[in-house]
């Protein structure tokens, strides 16, 4: 290195004293204003609520930086982006883009704090990138141009921004040589090489692009730079070992020639006056060595280890290199010299020290030799190891990646009955079998099933089938299709693990539906077709597979009978009712055949799938009044019928040695029949409720109750009769409990009166309701819907462009998205509004359910 090169290295790593003083400056400037605009946030909200948007406002005032949007851009998107620069026509030009490992495109776009230096961190430059791409005059970084030393590009300076950078050809040079001549902190050469092997990964690199950076490291000493250097080499000879076997031994002899610089600098005797750093990249560089079959290092580390089965205590392997030294004997190891392998278990099994025990494991299956590796695999199963330790040896060698899969294959009982029910499993999986793809194909040669194929009809594509299936002479007929909630039809196909039973559990099938359609003959099902319990057919068994499942009205049939008589489970119970509940919603089945069907759990006592039955019953009133008004009263007796036996079973006083889901479901059941008008239990919960008001610790209302008792005389509440409505006032301004306060809000607005609805609306606005609370107080009655709406300045399509229109001047960032879902929700009833309208025999339907007589 000549004299002025060498002033110039020197200038690059020492910043001036006046450049240190000018940071110092900016920094406490900075820091300055962050600390004022946090000092006006905290007084500001001192005592009240605050938002996130608040913070982002706060800070954007006191440093005039467009803060809101910006942290919108990070925080209301996933991922984050890459930036790609270009010398052309010196100007720098900056792209950005979606970052996905797995090589696709996305459509992100965030606002980009760029840093940058040039030749020098004194020669810097920071702004904003605002938009797809933008460009750098680099006259405003003056340099040499001419001169490497100082016309190096680094972007992210210090790593302090989160996204990748991705550097031209011309640029990436002028960084390799800044690393090779250590211009840059150790922070960047990080950033550089981590950037440059997710790139590769993403397949938005080429290989030979990384190779070479990371020549631009050899004799790198730094712990962090070195360790990332040493990991993402393991990885790219496996890569290239099956990409191109030819081109195996030259890639492990370049990754030698990298580290062999600093492994002798190193060396491997410990120096006085080192950092335990130094200490552990003095193992991690020899055991590199001894992997990638660097002949001195074998010969050394076997040398030494020699010395260490003759005297424990020998200087000559410390615990430092021990897991170098015992690789490096591993990788001499065959069927025919067991030498170091039968010594490593001997040390093993000698050593009482948790860390020894790890390095022998995490050495034992280095070797090159199929035959020894599975000898290794199969002491891990063994008594001799701990159970949470047999992870810690499926450091397979490449050589051993097959004869590992077909281990992992023969003993997957015993594994997955050890470990299946813990993390450590994935473990066992990630280690043998890494890309996902390889994973599929293993399974797909253990099972015989074609598990890639069907893997990828799910992983590849958006959304799940709906599976319609109907009888025909005794076979049935299945024909899949992409199910959407808006009801309109998607073109996806999946492979769909289809299980069955007919009439009873034990008489099931199983089988891949791989085609759109598909038949199957059920006689050897039908022992009794005389007998309806025995010719039900229930698809999906528990629940198990992820799809929607649509059957014929003779299917359908059978299934209410078997519902009704409780042959069903109650995941299959709950899965048929939310299934019909879907298609119905998307217009691929009538509201008649939901109400049939919803008719069979009159009986129901299962919390989850009589509370998902009310959920719907709410959803249904809704709809039933937008599409058929005249039919209203209709669905709520029918309501009312159906929840009646449940309410009678339950009651409304806790009973001894009761479930907590039971006291739940009593809550829900009862709050059902108020909110549906049942003369009954409004008049008990009146009574209930007057006898609370004199004496709060009453039995006749526990809190499991209370909420339905407040529903209910809010269902009674009008203009000219507030009572009830001011006695809740009440009760929620003199309890100090929030389940309290929440039983009352979520109440109020309850009443069938516009008028009350809109004070209870103003109430939640009002400083006796905390801003977290207010949202409890929305659940609005149907009557309530059109003040609610008036006030906020709902199933129909002027509805919605009315709300779109609204809010197309009044939108903010953190409301954008709700507001997007809201709207294709409001769409979707719309159109089942009108689905609703046109059926021919629903009326007729309803009257019939409301008065039928159980």
């Amino acid at each position: 290195m000549n004299i002025t090169a060498m002033k110039n290295k020197k200038k690059q790593i020492k910043a001036p004293p006046l450049s240190r003083l000018e940071n110092a400056a900016l920094s406490v400037s900075l820091s300055l204003y962050v600390c004022l605009s946090l000092a006006s946030y905290i007084k500001k909200f001192a005592c009240s609520n605050a938002k996130t948007e608040d913070l982002w406002a706060a800070l954007e005032e006191g440093s005039s930086e467009p803060v809101n949007q910006l942290m919108n851009s990070w925080t209301k998107q996933k991922g984050y982006p890459i930036v790609s620069v270009k010398v052309k026509d010196q100007k720098l030009v900056f792209e950005q883009s979606q970052f996905l490992a797995s090589g696709s495109l996305g459509d992100g776009q965030w606002i980009v704090p760029i840093t940058l230096c040039r030749g020098s961190y004194d020669v810097h430059k920071n702004f904003l990138l605002q938009t797809k791409s933008e460009t750098l005059d680099m006259k405003e970084l003056p340099s040499d141009g001419n001169n490497l030393a100082s016309s190096w590009v680094k972007l992210n300076v210090n790593q302090t921004g989160f996204y990748r950078v991705k550097y031209d050809e011309d640029l990436a040079a002028k960084l390799r040589y800044a690393i090779e001549n250590k211009y840059l902190s150790a922070t960047d050469r990080f950033g550089i090489l981590d950037d440059s092997f997710a790139l590769c990964m993403a397949r938005q690199q080429p290989l030979n692009s990384l190779l070479t950076l990371m020549g631009a490291y050899s004799g790198e000493l730094e712990y962090t730079v070195l360790s990332n250097l040493i990991n993402i080499s393991y990885k790219v000879e496996r890569i290239a070992a099956d990409a191109n076997p030819e081109l195996q031994e030259c890639i492990k002899q370049f990754f030698i020639t990298l580290f062999l610089r600093s492994a002798m600098k190193i060396g491997w005797e410990p120096k006085k006056g080192e950092s335990h750093l130094d200490a552990m990249l003095r193992g991690e560089v020899w055991t590199a060595l001894a992997v990638f079959g660097y002949d001195p290092a074998l010969k050394e580390g076997s040398r030494r280890f020699h010395a260490f089965l003759d005297d424990r205590n020998t200087p000559l392997l410390h615990p430092d290199i021990r897991k170098a030294a015992y690789v490096a004997v591993m990788r001499r190891v065959s069927n025919s010299n067991r030498f170091g392998f039968e010594n490593l278990l001997r040390v093993y099994r000698e050593t009482d020290l948790s860390q020894e025990k790890t390095r022998v494991l995490s050495s034992l299956a280095s070797s090159p030799d199929p035959s020894i590796i599975l000898e290794a695999l199969n002491f891990l199963l063994s008594s001799e190891v701990c159970t949470q330790d047999a992870v810690l040896g499926l450091a397979v060698s490449r050589e051993g990646r097959e004869i590992a899969w077909t281990w992992l294959k023969d003993n997957w009982e015993h594994i997955s009955k050890t470990w299946g029910s813990r993390y450590l499993i994935n473990r066992f999986v990630s280690s043998i079998v890494s890309p996902t793809e390889d994973l599929w194909a293993a399974l797909e040669e253990g099972s015989g099933e074609p598990v890639n194929k069907l893997m990828n009809s799910w992983t590849k594509q958006k959304g799940y089938p709906v599976v319609s299936v109907e009888i025909k002479d005794q076979t049935l007929v299945f024909e899949q299709s992409q199910f959407l909630s808006s009801g309109s039809h998607g073109d996806g196909q999946w492979i769909v693990p289809i299980t069955l039973c007919c009439g009873s559990y034990d008489a099931h099938k199983n089988f891949l539906l791989q085609t759109k359609s598909e038949t199957l003959n059920i006689k050897e099902f039908l022992s009794d077709k005389s007998n309806s319990a025995s010719a039900w057919i229930k698809l999906n068994v528990d629940q198990a597979g992820f799809y929607r499942v649509k059957y014929d009205e003779d299917l359908a049939a059978r299934l209410r009978y078997a519902i009704e008589n409780n042959y069903l489970s109650a995941t299959d119970r709950f899965g048929i009712l939310d299934d019909s509940f879907a298609l119905c919603m998307a217009r691929q089945q009538s509201l008649t055949s939901l109400l049939t069907l919803m008719g069979a759990y009159r009986e129901e006592v299962e919390y989850t799938v009589l509370s998902n039955l009310i959920s719907i019953s709410y959803k249904i009133v809704r709809i039933a009044a937008d599409a058929t008004p005249d039919l209203v009263d209709y669905v709520k007796q029918f309501f009312i019928s159906l929840f009646q036996c449940s309410a009678e079973k339950l009651g409304w006083d806790p009973k001894t040695g009761e479930s907590h889901l039971d006291a739940m479901l009593r809550g829900e059941v009862l709050n059902a029949l108020a909110l549906f008008g049942h003369d009954l239990t409004l008049n008990e919960a009146s009574r209930r409720f007057h006898a609370f008001l004199d004496d709060k610790n009453t039995p006749l209302l526990p809190p499991d109750t209370r909420k339905a008792a407040y529903v209910a005389v809010m269902r009674r509440v009008s203009n000219s009769n507030k009572l009830a409505f001011e006695s809740l006032l009440r009760l929620y301004k003199e309890t100090d409990l929030s389940q309290e306060k929440t039983r009352i809000l979520s109440s109020l607005a309850s009443s069938p009166d516009p008028n009350i609805i809109l004070e209870v609306l103003n109430f939640l606005l009002s400083s006796e309701v905390r801003s977290q609370d207010a949202v409890y107080g929305l659940a609005i009655s149907r009557e309530g819907r059109e003040t609610a709406w008036t006030w906020l300045k709902f199933a129909s399509f002027e509805k919605a462009k009315e709300i779109e229109e609204y809010f197309a001047s009044r939108s903010m960032p953190s409301i954008a998205r709700t507001l997007k879902q809201s709207i294709e929700r409001i769409h979707i009833n719309a159109d089942w509004v009108q689905s609703v309208q046109n059926e021919k025999h629903l009326a007729e339907a309803v009257k019939e359910l409301a008065h039928r007589k159980y």
